[in-house]
């Protein structure tokens, strides 16, 4: 039995990528979108944008745009890239930030922008983007386990514990008993992929320009980042409105 899938999801480890390249050449290998956005945020901190990245809405929306690049069309990411680096260059709200927004895209475009690569963060018309269930199941695998570096044997007990109870998992399956799906999770990625169709199919018939298409995009990348970010500017006008209402006593 020959064990060549048709699809390999996994982080950005340089090692698999070789591996998988040498062993399942007929293999479509798939990044993890997670995983290179927190490959992006390790850039930010390391090249200094990181605080501005949370507190200057500007850079915030910039950054978010270099991220939606890799939702759109692989025809369209070159286009998309230089339309960032010149707004970088002539923006006068990111001229403070302009040494750090050259080192970052620069990597931007040699880590990511490279042919081999960029057929690994291609995610448009990717239904799953990430590898968080194999990453969950890994989880839960260790806490089973309840402890790190086990030896060869009980590690082959807990493989067949745990084989026994996805043949058990399975068996319910086919009778029926499946577990349900949570729905409000799976109509969410349902929807934030349809979007991106959409906005790529505008983009494509010129229904929208490259820049408000990536604007859009943008809005479904770090969602809850900016439910966390719009609440904690609520947090400090409610706090600045107090101190005001207090100085007026």
């Amino acid at each position: 039995m020959k064990f060549e899938p048709d699809k390999v999801i996994s982080d950005f480890e340089s090692g698999f990528i070789s591996t998988v390249r040498r062993e399942l050449p007929n293999t479509t290998h798939q990044g993890c979108l997670f995983h290179l956005y927190q490959r992006l945020t390790k850039k930010l901190k390391k090249f200094g944008l990181y605080t501005y990245y949370k507190n200057n809405d500007e850079l915030h929306l910039f950054v978010k745009k270099v991220m939606a690049i890799v939702l759109l069309k692989p025809s369209i990411m070159d286009n998309a890239y230089e339309l960032l680096v010149k707004q970088y260059l002539n923006s006068r709200k990111l001229k403070q930030s302009t040494v750090q927004l050259e080192r970052f895209m620069i990597y931007f475009q040699k880590q990511w922008m490279r042919p081999k690569i960029r057929s690994m963060i291609s995610f448009y018309e990717v239904d799953f983007k990430t590898n968080n269930w194999s990453e969950s199941y890994n989880a839960v695998l260790q806490r089973r386990a309840q402890q790190s570096h086990l030896s060869i044997w009980t590690l082959i007990e807990l493989l067949i514990t745990e084989e026994t109870a996805v043949r058990m998992k399975h068996f319910q399956s086919l009778s029926g008993k499946t577990k349900p799906i949570n729905k409000t999770i799976r109509n969410g990625v349902i929807n934030i992929n349809q979007q991106i169709n959409l906005l790529n199919q505008k983009l494509e018939v010129n229904d929208i320009e490259l820049d408000d298409c990536l604007i859009s995009l943008s809005t479904l990348v770090g969602v809850k980042y900016d439910q966390w970010r719009k609440q904690r500017k609520k947090d400090k006008r409610r706090k600045k409105d107090g101190r005001a209402d207090d100085s007026d006593d």
